[in-house]
């Protein structure tokens, strides 16, 4: 396990990933990592770290040739096969990644496929506006909501906590 503040010089899990290559091939081995997203200190790490493990590993229970993992990559998994035993993980990102406009703009991105110009065009946005606040998004998240498995997960979220306040 590896914790690590956030800031501006954390590592994407592509760069992650040819890290542990590099690793791997010199003290001769084979890693699997999954990178989790970064928790507000307020939350009590411990019951994060307990379901994001057991994600994990039954995540290597299909994913055997995987090099490394991240919830927008496993998304479609759970939410295919339920995600009751990971409900309160959820509900904690939730409730620190979304406001209602971040909302509103991630339900219009999925409607228009990702395409910016669209979604700015519906949300009566200037494009750069809208290419702001999904920069500004990326920066809390570590989520680019250019990449379709990223915002599935964030449109996924959306949907299942609002649906279930109402």
């Amino acid at each position: 396990m590896i914790v690590e503040k956030q800031d501006g010089a954390n590592l994407p899990i592509e760069d992650l990933d040819g890290l542990f290559v590099a690793l791997d091939m010199d003290f001769d081995c084979y890693s699997q990592l999954f990178v989790g997203p970064f928790h507000h200190p307020r939350h009590d790490f411990t019951t994060l770290w307990t379901s994001e493990s057991t994600l994990f590993k039954n995540e290597l229970k299909t994913k055997t040739t995987s090099k490394s993992m991240d919830l927008p990559k496993v998304v479609f998994s759970l939410f295919r096969n339920g995600f009751s035993e990971y409900i309160s993980l959820f509900r904690t990102l939730y409730l620190d990644w979304f406001e209602e406009e971040t909302e509103t703009i991630i339900q219009s991105l999925w409607r228009n496929q990702g395409n910016a110009s669209s979604t700015a065009k519906e949300l009566f946005m200037h494009r750069n506006s809208l290419l702001y606040k999904i920069d500004k998004f990326q920066t809390l998240t570590r989520l680019n909501l250019k990449n379709m498995d990223d915002l599935l997960l964030c449109y996924l979220l959306i949907d299942q906590f609002t649906h279930q306040s109402n």
